[in-house]
């Protein structure tokens, strides 16, 4: 349970929001939780957040699953590829 909010500010003055619902919470290891921008609260999908011992470090394998149709699928692929990217960037510093 518990609900989350997420405002995101993008380049040209913009503000995204998103929120959803904790479905599972298992400590350092998984999280599933619904995800719907403030604007579209009828296209609720599903993020899944692994978390798995590699080596001396630690896998974070990401799903997010229950679109509303490709190009949904596709805008939040692009997005989740460019947030990780930057986050593996940070984790590194």
């Amino acid at each position: 349970g518990g609900r989350y909010r997420i405002v995101m500010h993008g380049p040209g003055g913009e503000t995204h929001r998103v929120g959803g619902v904790f479905r599972e919470v298992v400590a350092n290891r998984r999280l599933v939780y619904t995800w719907a921008w403030e604007s579209t609260p009828e296209r609720e999908s599903l993020v899944t957040v692994e978390f798995r011992p590699a080596g001396a470090g630690t896998e974070l394998l990401l799903t997010h699953d229950r679109f509303a149709d490709r190009a949904a699928r596709d805008r939040h692929q692009q997005g989740w590829d460019g947030f990780l990217d930057r986050f593996g960037r940070f984790l590194s510093t």
